[in-house]
């Protein structure tokens, strides 16, 4: 606790963040996103840049019960290799799923089938780590300080397994099956709601005498046409 006396309030929300990764409300406002998916819009989703990293539907199985578990999260890439990080550790389900079964499906703009690998070349654990410390230095730091592990060359290399990093490489592997857009009905519905107001809006229209002047049915306008409307 001494050491963040001096942080900011931001700074200590993501501290909290990761040291408490079942925060009440995290993790709704977490699978939000989820919806996108479901409603069939992802895709559009996907396509928001954010400092380098996208976010994408993983579908990951269970490494118990074997049913697919479809999760949000950032894909980040360097060098034109798709990469994740896990920042809550070990403690996410999603990640220890991943570790036991790596074959994952990703849904971005396309839907991919990908082996999660881990991170062994020492340059490359080096590489990654100084893009996610320019993705996010604040959350970096919190996240090295929860697992408790300094933020040196040194001390990264000894300690490259526990980064919670894997790279993605595409595989013939048959992956669990996407999320599907089970929610994609909610448009024809919204849709047809719009039609049906604008239809009884024209009507409106077309039965008034006085078309700028579409106020209650016992008003007069006595502007114009001297009609009640």
């Amino acid at each position: 606790m001494g050491a963040q006396r001096g942080a900011t309030l931001s700074e200590r929300f993501d501290v909290w963040t990761v040291l408490h990764p079942h925060l009440p409300g995290l993790r709704q406002a977490l699978a939000l996103p989820s919806l996108a998916w479901r409603m069939g819009v992802g895709r559009l989703v996907s396509r928001i840049d954010t400092r380098g990293s996208r976010l994408v539907m993983l579908t990951v199985t269970g490494r118990k019960s074997g049913a697919p578990h479809h999760m949000p999260v950032a894909l980040h890439e360097l060098d034109g290799r798709p990469y994740l990080w896990c920042p809550y550790g070990s403690r996410a389900q999603w990640y220890r799923n991943l570790v036991a079964r790596p074959v994952v499906t990703i849904q971005s703009d396309r839907t991919r089938v990908m082996r999660a690998l881990p991170v062994e070349d020492a340059d490359d654990v080096l590489a990654l780590a100084a893009d996610l410390r320019r993705f996010d230095e604040t959350f970096w730091r919190s996240y090295l300080t929860s697992e408790g592990i300094e933020d040196t060359e040194e001390d990264l290399l000894r300690n490259a397994d526990r980064l919670h990093l894997r790279l993605l490489e595409r595989t013939a592997d048959e992956g669990p099956p996407p999320l599907k857009a089970d929610l994609a009905w909610i448009w024809a519905v919204k849709a047809a709601a719009a039609a049906v107001v604008l239809a009884l809006a024209w009507r409106r229209i077309r039965r008034s005498p006085c078309t700028q002047h579409l106020v209650t049915p016992t008003a007069t306008c006595t502007r114009c046409c001297g009609a009640e409307v």
